[in-house]
């Protein structure tokens, strides 16, 4: 990965400064950011996802780390949210896996964040050929029955999600494109732009328009504008080890480190 460095304290860096990331994209528009003893959580009761509302970056001694997850089920309960989530990655400290094990929390998914490391891989002339930037004219519940007919979404989060994308898309910081298929929006990609990172998420197609190079075109496209805006670093979190992380790889994406999400059992 050119310009980037990728020893155990860098990484360590650079998952701190995704995961402040992410709690900020997280908290558009009503959500909230805060400290919750060794840990940094976002919440936002408008969020569709139980992992849009996390815990984590937990650094400090194991006894300070226990202390805070024991801490966390009241924050959530206040909150009327449910489950807890936490993440686990080089930003915590070491033994926050054997801790949370202990504190009655149960890994959940391993994910792969992921860093833009060979840009020549985009789609060359995007947005523009498949794909174009999300006007006004744009509905945003039709951007969610189409990201949900991409992920197999209910309806009640399709609803969900229209707001919260409506709420998105008023955000100078968002950076968001789709791609038509016989005139209709049959795909959809956003990205979440502070300074020289970005945050590439929510990027599908539906299942009827797939097979005509729409997805590649939609990653391409949002990266591509990402590097306008003057990103430097361009990430994303995929499963790790799945179709999701492969596809990236295509568009020159790499695993820079793995994470995972804990949640608490009740």
């Amino acid at each position: 990965m050119p310009d980037l460095d990728l020893s155990d304290a860098a990484v360590a860096t650079l998952a701190a400064r995704v995961e402040e990331q992410q709690r900020a994209f997280g908290a558009i528009r009503y959500g909230s950011v805060f400290r919750v003893g060794a840990a940094r959580v976002v919440l936002n009761p408008d969020a569709p996802f139980a992992t849009a509302n996390f815990a984590g970056t937990m650094t400090g001694s194991p006894a300070v780390a226990e202390a805070t997850l024991a801490r966390l089920p009241e924050v959530w309960a206040e909150a009327e949210l449910a489950p807890v989530i936490l993440l686990d990655s080089p930003s915590c400290l070491p033994e926050l896996s054997v801790v949370a094990e202990e504190s009655g929390y149960e890994a959940v998914e391993e994910s792969a964040v992921m860093l833009l490391a060979d840009r020549t891989a985009l789609l060359d002339g995007e947005p523009g050929i498949l794909t174009r930037p999300v006007s006004d004219r744009d509905d945003p519940a039709v951007i969610a029955t189409v990201l949900g007919d991409a992920f197999g979404y209910a309806a009640g989060v399709e609803r969900s999600l229209a707001e919260v994308l409506g709420h998105r898309l008023d955000d100078p910081r968002v950076e968001a494109v789709v791609a038509e298929d016989g005139g209709e929006v049959a795909g959809a990609a956003f990205a979440f732009v502070q300074g020289d990172l970005a945050y590439v998420t929510d990027t599908g197609v539906r299942q009827e328009s797939r097979g005509h190079r729409l997805g590649r075109a939609l990653g391409s496209a949002v990266a591509a504008r990402c590097l306008t805006r003057g990103a430097r670093v361009v990430w994303l979190a995929a499963e790790a080890g799945g179709a999701v992380e492969r596809f990236w790889s295509w568009l020159g994406f790499a695993t820079a480190y793995t994470a995972v999400t804990y949640q608490w059992r009740e």
